[in-house]
């Protein structure tokens, strides 16, 4: 820990660890956790973006299966209803 006088220690200020710092040092790294943290917001805004186009390309993949299937069973009730019928 850095010994300051106590002309110094009106700059200063208590840091999570409990140390004391320089309230310049403190400052710079309040903003290069800012720079992180927008950082890091714009990167999840973009995959949450991007995973909401692949959902609904999935969600759009997931209904034309839907469709396709129900025609399918459609298709074999009705053979089914005309082959019992005879015709």
């Amino acid at each position: 820990m850095n010994r300051y006088t106590t002309k110094h220690f009106w700059r200063m200020e208590e840091s999570e660890e409990g140390e004391w710092v320089r309230y310049e040092e403190h400052q710079k790294l309040i903003e290069i956790y800012n720079r992180q943290y927008k950082s890091a917001h714009k990167h999840i805004a973009k995959l949450d973006n991007s995973f909401k186009k692949y959902s609904r390309h999935l969600e759009s993949r997931l209904l034309v299966l839907f469709y396709v299937l129900m025609a399918t069973y459609g298709v074999i009730v009705a053979k089914l209803i005309g082959w019992s019928l005879g015709l």
